[in-house]
């Protein structure tokens, strides 16, 4: 089992993934440290390149995993059904208040990414894999039947 498969290695990586998922969204990738990171994750920084090789390895990780977190919150509304119409608006706005309550780090990161041209991209889903057809179609049956 290498390092990074064991119960200490995934611990090591998630503080790292914590302490820089911190660092990344209050100061962008050209304002975060590697030592801050490292320090804060109570490793030294070799540790950090041994995992993600530099410092936009590392980034991309904290871009996937944040993507992710959406990605998941949007697959939440393809439970939606036709009788959900008329609380739509209020299911969905409650649903990203909550997500950003839980995650107030999403859209910093998220400007981030954009702010340096989207060069890492939308990690391993594309705009056909969201829900928004499914919700489009909610919202044509709900103007259909005047809800």
């Amino acid at each position: 089992m290498s390092d990074a498969a064991s119960p200490k290695g995934r611990a090591t990586r998630n503080r790292i993934f914590e302490a820089a998922t911190r660092e990344f969204a209050l100061k962008g990738f050209a304002g975060a440290r590697i030592d801050v990171i490292a320090r804060e994750a109570e490793i030294n920084k070799q540790r950090i390149y041994a995992y993600f090789g530099d410092k936009d390895g590392l980034f991309l990780e904290v871009w996937k995993r944040t993507f992710e977190l959406i990605y998941e919150k949007n697959q939440e509304f393809l439970y939606l059904t036709e009788e959900d119409v008329p609380d739509l608006g209020r299911i969905i706005l409650a649903g990203y208040m909550s997500f950003h309550k839980r995650h107030p780090e999403f859209w910093r990161i998220f400007v981030m990414e954009n702010l340096f041209g989207g060069r890492h991209g939308r990690p391993g889903h594309t705009v056909g894999d969201t829900p928004y057809g499914h919700l489009r179609s909610l919202y044509t049956i709900g103007q259909k039947k005047d809800i």
